[in-house]
């Protein structure tokens, strides 16, 4: 307690030094409190963007690599490519087994006809006036999709159930279909109807019983239908093999980086290969990480340049009392206590200076947040480029820029929190080893001399 109180005496009797170490803590403190605060943000708003994405693995074809090899090859060659092109069930089942799976979708896609339906696909010069599935044997092109699951995966981001219910367990031995509420308009269909649709176009028709409508559908898709894989496997068991999409959802989106790190080399063959949303996420983080990087080299640069300057300070003020120090030391005064006495005084110019730049930390960062925010995580004027495929118009975009702007907003929690502490006591350490040094290389008489 003594000590305490001789350190507060001291701090009242001189406030100019407590004020100049206070300053220069208060700044210091708040230009890296500002950096830590921004980078949690950054972290925060990273994770946001890789838990919108969400959890999904899927397996896919390499289509412009396939197509550049197919151009200039042989017909040996080019069979060789196109039976590569093909998406493995097998290793959608080896992978299914991992820890980190909850569910596996496989689906295919069955491209038929009908001469009794009429197509809702709009042509009043919306998106796609036109239907997806190629006629096949003359009437109204319909595209199929059959899942293994319950629930298709497009219900998981776009479709919406508005009527009915998605098939059971024990509908698995009905033959069921889920079909959208403009082709059921159209046509006059209603939940509990059944509909004679072909699963081949050589084939018999199969009564479907429609026990749901969904809505949500872009308009060159309203055409399609959902049906079981069961009810493949009893009506057109050769059609199996016509697979169109495996696509794994993890328990955890943060399992994604080593889920693909563990069976990318895996993939069959070179055209074939797992994503995670990877070129959507990299995308649109790569602002951030930027920003990351800068922020890392400006408060490494200002924390060194802080501790130099703390050490330089507090060092001269010490030396500045160093008849006191001799006083102390020949009143019988040990140096540990001395420099405990010194310590005190820092420390408590260092927590006035801690709080102030904290409170002044949360205003700055919010500041620059805001700034990033609306300068730099701006939506891109630059058309996509590459091909399209019916996958992905069937998912579409799961995740704007504008979207990641929004949560990037000043998030602290207990990391941020601790990180401040630790920067704030790796300062507060730098200054106290300054006299550290000076007090124990003084001598009681050499420095009464001095």
């Amino acid at each position: 307690m003594h000590i305490f109180q001789l350190a507060f005496l001291s701090l009242i009797r001189k406030p100019t030094k407590g004020i100049v170490i206070f300053s220069v803590l208060f700044m210091i403190f708040s230009l890296i409190f500002t950096g830590i605060i921004i980078q949690n943000t950054i972290t925060a708003s990273k994770d946001y963007t890789r838990k919108a994405l969400g959890g999904n693995v899927e397996m896919k074809i390499d289509f412009a690599k396939a197509m550049q090899d197919i151009q200039g090859a042989s017909g040996e060659t080019r069979t060789e490519i196109e039976n590569q092109m093909v998406l493995p069930e097998n290793m959608a089942k080896v992978l299914s087994e991992d820890a980190a799976v909850s569910k596996t979708h496989i689906e295919r896609t069955l491209y038929t006809s009908s001469d009794s339906l009429q197509s809702a696909v709009s042509n009043d010069g919306g998106s796609f006036g036109i239907s997806l599935a190629s006629p096949v044997g003359g009437g109204t092109s319909l595209f199929l999709l059959a899942s293994n699951q319950n629930i298709p995966l497009d219900f998981d981001k776009q479709l919406k159930l508005e009527d009915g219910s998605f098939r059971t367990d024990e509908d698995r031995e009905k033959d069921t279909v889920l079909i959208s509420s403009e082709f059921a308009a159209k046509n006059n269909l209603r939940v509990g109807d059944n509909v004679a649709v072909k699963l081949f176009p050589e084939g018999e028709p199969v009564s479907f019983e429609i026990i749901g409508l969904f809505s949500g559908a872009p308009n060159h898709m309203v055409d399609q239908f959902y049906i079981s894989e069961a009810s493949v496997e009893r009506h057109a068991p050769e059609q199996l093999k016509n697979i169109s999409r495996v696509v794994w959802q993890l328990k955890d989106p943060f399992d994604i980086p080593d889920f693909l790190a563990s069976y990318s080399v895996q993939m069959p063959s070179e055209y074939i290969y797992l994503d995670a949303s990877t070129e959507q996420y990299n995308q649109l983080t790569k602002p951030l990480d930027v920003m990351s990087t800068v922020f890392d080299l400006l408060m490494v640069v200002i924390f060194i340049a802080g501790a130099m300057i703390s050490i330089a300070i507090v060092t001269l003020f010490v030396r500045d009392r160093q008849f006191e120090i001799g006083l102390l030391l020949a009143n019988g005064e040990s140096k540990v206590r001395i420099l405990s006495q010194f310590s005190v005084e820092i420390f408590f110019v260092a927590v006035f200076a801690f709080v102030g730049a904290f409170a002044l930390s949360l205003l700055s960062s919010d500041l620059v947040a805001s700034w990033i925010a609306a300068n730099q995580l701006v939506e891109s004027t630059q058309p996509s480029q590459g091909m399209f495929f019916i996958n992905d118009m069937i998912s579409g975009p799961q995740l704007t820029m504008s979207q990641v702007a929004e949560s990037f907003k000043v998030s602290i929690d207990g990391d941020t929190l601790l990180a401040l502490a630790v920067a704030s006591l790796g300062l507060i350490l730098a200054a106290i080893s300054a006299p550290l040094s000076v007090i124990l290389s003084y001598k009681p008489r050499k420095s009464l001399q001095n």
